[in-house]
């Protein structure tokens, strides 16, 4: 039985049969916001493009969309997922691949995550891989003292399985180390910044939605997972200490909860800001933009790990989040990836680690409303000039266009490849 098409959702009427399908392959059930850009643009330009998505359990943590294809293997988060889930998974991925092909879909091959690089074997097709995040780092990091080597070793092991690859586009750097290690192994590679696009934004309905939901309050806002790599505990921590301080202060989590919610709850409670904290989980991205144009401070405290001190500004798409939503932005101070609030003069950087810091940046802005809007339109206008998708999309279609253009031409009798 063939599976059900996965076409994205974009302008139809614009679909060239004559281009080549796109299948991206996904680590997790929903996407990343660079990869609704990176779709979108390709369903613009007329290509087919089919979403196959690793749901790791049978309940399922998000809405199924009924234009995609579920690969169903069910593990946990960590190294047990690895080791029991991946085999099941590959091999899964492998036959909704050869029905997609059944169906005419899938002439191109997109991976983003490094564990799926095995699918890529034995495929006749053009194959790109998005290097989205420092994959070898992080994963790594479940082997504590090993750590170094492990991260190495993946790190040799990515640049092999590369060389088959006719496209990569690369997480911003440090120092680009990232881009110039896999140009070694294919040399049409480009770092793509993960910046939002220009054609994003709120209805007028989810923005009354969200004035009602915010209120009157002074209030700082958070996106993404919430987890303590990501800083909540510090701000949570700040929160508590200027309770007293700020008047009607209240802290506004938007994302995924890490851990579970009652053991969450009962840190706000300890602290004794439960009443000051109100989460609201994961909802579109337009929708979530309407959540931020109605508070008055954004922060983005990365924590000091070896995964971020690793990346560059280009990648803190929190950050240009913010700088579209119009917020001040309290960043972290080590570094590169805080280095765009900085650069752009939209916020104030801090030690991260620092309660004392992060309230006394929260304070000042709430005492300080003319530097804070002025930060705020500063952010903004530096979006909509230089730092979107709109200017990356350009890097992104030359990454594409020449890797089919690579693959036609060692395909072709001449080139074979």
């Amino acid at each position: 039985m063939k599976p059900t098409s996965g076409t994205f959702e974009g302008p139809s009427a614009d679909l060239n049969v004559n281009r080549p399908s796109i299948a991206f392959l996904f680590w997790g059930e929903t996407l990343m916001p660079r990869h609704e850009v990176m779709i979108e643009t390709l369903s613009r330009k007329g290509h087919r493009v089919d979403v196959l998505a690793w749901r790791r359990s049978t309940e399922g943590s998000f809405p199924t969309r009924k234009d995609w294809i579920y690969i169903t293997a069910r593990a946990s988060v960590g190294r047990k997922s690895t080791v029991f889930g991946l085999p099941l998974m590959l091999l899964r991925f492998c036959r909704a691949l050869r029905l997609l092909r059944q169906d005419g879909g899938g002439d191109v091959l997109v991976i983003t995550h490094l564990l799926q690089m095995p699918v890529s074997f034995r495929q006749n097709r053009a194959l790109l891989y998005d290097s989205i995040d420092l994959f070898s780092v992080e994963m790594s990091l479940h082997f504590r003292s090993l750590g170094p080597y492990v991260c190495r070793a993946l790190e040799v092991v990515e640049g092999v399985l590369l060389r088959r690859f006719d496209g990569i586009w690369a997480v911003d750097s440090r120092n680009d180390t990232v881009l110039k290690r896999l140009q070694k192994s294919c040399p049409n590679t480009q770092a793509i910044w993960n910046v939002p696009s220009l054609c994003q934004g709120p209805s007028p309905e989810s923005r009354a939605a969200a004035r009602r939901f915010v209120g009157d309050k002074f209030t700082i806002v958070y996106t993404g997972t919430i987890m303590y790599d990501k800083g909540v505990d510090i701000v949570a921590r700040a929160i508590a200490r200027l309770r007293d301080r700020v008047d009607d202060l209240q802290l506004v989590l938007i994302g995924n909860m890490w851990e579970d919610r009652s053991v969450f709850e009962g840190r706000l409670a300890v602290l004794g800001i439960l009443d000051r904290v109100r989460v609201v989980d994961r909802i579109d991205y337009n929708a979530m933009l309407s959540y931020l144009e109605c508070c008055h401070v954004a922060v983005a405290l990365y924590k000091e790990t070896r995964q971020y001190v690793g990346l560059s500004a280009g990648n803190s798409r929190k950050i240009f989040t913010y700088m579209q939503a119009g917020l001040p932005i309290i960043g972290p101070s080590f570094g590169e990836i805080g280095d765009m609030v900085r650069r752009v003069g939209c916020g104030v950087l801090v030690d991260p680690q620092d309660v004392d810091g992060v309230a006394d940046a929260i304070e000042t802005m709430w005492r300080n409303e003319e530097d804070r809007v002025a930060m705020a339109q500063t952010g903004r206008e530096a979006f909509q000039t230089r730092y979107n998708w709109e200017t990356e999309e350009v890097k992104f279609l030359q990454v594409f266009e020449r890797a089919l253009s690579s693959r036609r031409r060692e395909t072709s009798p001449e080139g074979g490849r």
